[in-house]
């Protein structure tokens, strides 16, 4: 009996399988790719970094100029004639407006107008773009002078509404008292005496018996009542 020859077989590689190797080297170029990836991600992220830092280095450089400015400022705007303190404190918005400091620098801006000027509508036209605010901090101080402008500019109605949030949310009992003491005013001046009456009345109603406001606040009372104002 003939004996069988061997089939030959197709030589193999030396990976076994060449789907394999085709799969690996697929493996591969996504590997290369996502690497490529990678890597740029990681520098876009310590440019990111790099950048915060900058930012942060040169906002404190400018709070602190800022600062040491509006100290100078406020040392020498009394000795400045109201035109030349207009333009100096202008300066220092355009520089600083966007920080912290520039609600207090408008507020120094509007007392200029106030009393130097005696423009209310330039302080309303300072004040504004940071008010009205009722959170507490500067922003209510400046709160409240843009409702001494409304006052000063015969703006009785927006005068009243300002005092009338500012007693509502004002965080300490003074500045309580003040706006509704304001309120008073800018209702009386609106010919509405009952309001008037009605926040007295409140203004009384907060203070011990002993306290030495009330003598004032019951003798206006009396006058209103009695037809007097």
């Amino acid at each position: 009996m003939a004996k069988r020859r061997p089939v030959a077989r197709a030589p193999q590689s030396v990976f076994g399988d060449e789907a394999l190797v085709a799969r690996l080297f697929d493996l591969s170029d996504w590997v290369k790719a996502r690497s490529q990836l990678v890597i740029g991600g990681a520098v876009v992220l310590v440019l990111v970094a790099v950048g915060a830092v900058y930012y942060f280095i040169q906002r404190g450089s400018q709070l602190d100029q800022a600062a040491q400015e509006l100290e100078s400022l406020q040392q020498t705007i009394g000795f400045e004639d109201p035109a030349t303190a207009v333009a100096t404190i202008d300066g220092f918005l355009a520089r600083h407006g966007d920080t912290a400091y520039g609600i207090e620098a408008r507020m120094v801006l509007a007392r200029v107008q106030l009393i130097g000027n005696e423009d209310p509508a330039a302080a309303i036209a300072a004040l504004e773009p940071v008010t009205p605010d009722y959170g507490g901090g500067l922003g209510t101080d400046a709160t409240f002078l843009l409702a001494s402008a409304f006052e000063q500019a015969g703006r009785w109605d927006e005068a009243a509404a300002i005092y009338e949030e500012l007693g509502a949310n004002a965080d300490y009992a003074f500045q309580r008292t003040e706006a509704t003491e304001g309120l008073a005013r800018a209702r009386l001046a609106l010919g509405d005496t009952a309001a008037a009456v009605a926040a007295y009345e409140s203004l009384l109603a907060e203070l011990e018996e002993d306290d030495p406001a009330r003598m004032g606040y019951e003798m206006r009372l009396a006058e209103l009542t009695a037809g007097g104002a």
